[in-house]
């Protein structure tokens, strides 16, 4: 980039030093006072290769690429560390510098001349942080901090700052993840093809994604990259991943590669990629299922013709690994009476459970029970609360919880016989069984406002295990918001409030926030300097530190009149992060 339109009262120039391996390297930097980099020289890289490699001697190859590349990180660095992001040393003088020369030209206080500016990445960030409105600006720096160590070697933050750029979708991320690509470990060249490069099908960064793909060193990640390839859908790419598929699955079918080769076939309707969709769909593999049955749905295949090929997989008790591709394939039926009855999807589960101990089956079933619920439903969930295995009476607990909870128009009847049996399991010798029926109680009790409840919990806040604990304290909690506090748990939450564990101190003041009592006033002062963050806001009845944010960001969301691009900004994408926060908290 050379210096021609710009003003000489714009420029600047100076020498910086960067630490790059075991020495330091001076460049000679020309830039303008808003940050914009016009040109950097090296004296090292104009010597002769051969005098480059007596300098470096057998470091040549690892270091001469980052010296080559450090002019093209700064022109990405300068701009944000004139916007004090910069925590680096090496750009110290030449911001110096920046700051005098816009104290002379009387430009402190004043936001950039858009015009004068060129580069679009300076641009673009220049006219996120200036022409923003003044309140959205902590959020705004804060969202960019990760990008402040891109002139630094630390490999996996400097990974982690490009994989930032790419998830709010900055302009020129492809063109920072590029320059970054040349000093990167296998490992994260593949995640920044697959997470960032995939977001931006550009011709520069296909012909980068198909060398690596066919590169030696990268052999192991091949799977990420055909990911970044699948977007651009060409008859190169479809040969390539069918060639994949063919070879390198015929005895292992890793989950993510299938599910990448079939991202980048799906757009091509040929028998191949067809038969290939019905072999994934009725296999083990549940993700790589997803896309199997997105590219079968396209091509106009019913619900009757894929329930035709996964039921045999559903009643064979020789394939328990296929089950959970089999349920989330269920879960896509729009007609639940071509489903499998009720008392099928329970019946199932002992003999999963005690083949494959993984409960990730059991969180799979309640919503498929409720969608085929009947009155004979209780009775054969109560079988597996009385079964020898603990995964067993574990997954019983968990269908009653969850379908309490979150399926009320079954009007699932809780019975005395089956509240007997989870007071019964309190005293259960599995740990992950008591945990599971004190949440779920918690669950049940705030539905039928049963205060009856808490008395049976309460000893649970006494046992040594920090997780049975939480689960009874947060059942109790639950309880209290629909039924008139009961003073009785307040000598075991008063004792809980001296806990070293910061979330069995949350639990402890959540609950005894209903209470008014002296003692309790004073304990309540004790806390109000607590190191935890949710403890202090209880206390002291403040909102999450997160609320401010989100008012701004919502206020941001209802007045935009640029509605299409919010969506993709930086801005609209920490307005959900925001809110997943405040669910947290």
């Amino acid at each position: 980039m050379k210096e021609n339109n710009v003003h000489s009262d714009d420029l600047i120039k100076t020498t910086i030093s960067a630490e790059i391996g075991e020495n330091r390297y001076e460049y000679l930097i020309t830039a303008t006072v808003y940050g914009e980099v016009i040109e950097i020289e090296n004296l090292f890289l104009q010597l002769p290769e051969q005098a480059q490699r007596m300098m470096l001697g057998d470091q040549y190859d690892r270091w001469k690429p980052r010296i080559e590349n450090f002019p093209n990180i700064c022109r990405f660095a300068l701009p944000i560390a004139t916007l004090d992001l910069h925590e680096d040393e090496s750009l110290e003088p030449l911001l110096s510098l920046i700051r005098e020369r816009k104290k002379a030209l009387n430009l402190n206080d004043l936001p950039p001349d858009l015009g004068k500016v060129r580069d679009p990445w300076t641009r673009d960030l220049f006219e996120l942080f200036h022409f923003s409105p003044a309140k959205y600006l902590e959020i705004i720096r804060k969202s960019c901090r990760s990008l402040s160590v891109l002139l630094r070697e630390e490999e996996q933050r400097l990974a982690d700052a490009c994989r930032h750029l790419g998830y709010y979708k900055f302009p020129l991320a492809p063109a920072v993840v590029r320059s970054v690509l040349p000093f990167m470990t296998p490992n994260h060249v593949g995640r920044l093809a697959g997470e960032v490069l995939v977001k931006f099908p550009e011709p520069e960064n296909r012909a980068i994604l198909l060398e690596l793909y066919g590169s030696e060193p990268y052999q192991n990640i091949r799977s990420e990259i055909l990911k970044g390839l699948s977007v651009y859908q060409d008859q190169e790419v479809y040969d390539i991943a069918l060639k994949a598929y063919r070879e390198e699955t015929k005895t292992n079918k890793p989950e993510q590669l299938v599910t990448n080769i079939l991202m980048a076939l799906k757009n091509f309707h040929t028998p191949e990629v067809t038969e290939i969709a019905w072999e994934v769909l009725c296999g083990p593999l549940r993700f790589a299922g997803n896309e199997a049955e997105k590219i079968l749905r396209s091509r106009g295949i019913s619900d009757g013709d894929i329930l035709d090929r996964i039921k045999p997989n559903f009643y064979d008790e020789k394939k328990p690994e296929y089950m959970q591709n089999v349920l989330a394939r269920f879960h896509n039926i729009k007609n639940p009476y071509l489903l499998p009855r009720a008392e099928e999807f329970i019946w199932i589960l002992p003999r999963l459970l005690e083949k494959k101990q993984n409960l990730n089956i059991a969180y799979a079933t309640p919503s498929l029970i409720a969608k085929r619920y009947n009155a004979s439903v209780p009775d054969h969930l109560y079988q597996l609360l009385e079964h020898a295995s603990p995964f067993v009476r574990q997954a019983g607990v968990i269908q009653i919880g969850v379908i309490c909870h979150q399926y009320d128009h079954v009007n699932f009847q809780f019975s005395e016989r089956l509240e007997e049996k989870f007071f019964e399991l309190l005293k259960d010798d599995h740990r992950d069984v008591v945990k599971e029926v004190a949440n779920s109680l918690g669950n049940i009790a705030g539905r039928v406002n049963k205060a009856a409840y808490i008395p049976k919990l309460l000893p649970l806040v006494e046992n040594k295990d920090v997780l049975i604990q939480l689960g009874s304290m947060r059942a109790i909690n639950r309880v209290l918001e629909h039924v008139p506090f009961d003073p009785a748990i307040c000598p075991t939450f008063l004792e809980a409030l001296k806990h070293t564990n910061s979330y069995v101190r949350t639990e402890a003041v959540k609950g005894l926030q209903y209470a008014s009592d002296p003692e309790i006033e004073a304990a309540w002062k004790a806390l109000k300097d607590d190191p935890d963050d949710n403890v202090r806001r209880i206390i002291n009845k403040e909102p999450s530190r997160h609320e401010p944010y989100l008012k701004v960001l919502q206020d941001l969301s209802r007045r935009s009149k640029r509605k299409a691009r919010l969506h993709n900004s930086l801005l609209f994408k920490s307005y959900y992060y925001l809110q997943a926060l405040l669910r947290k908290t």
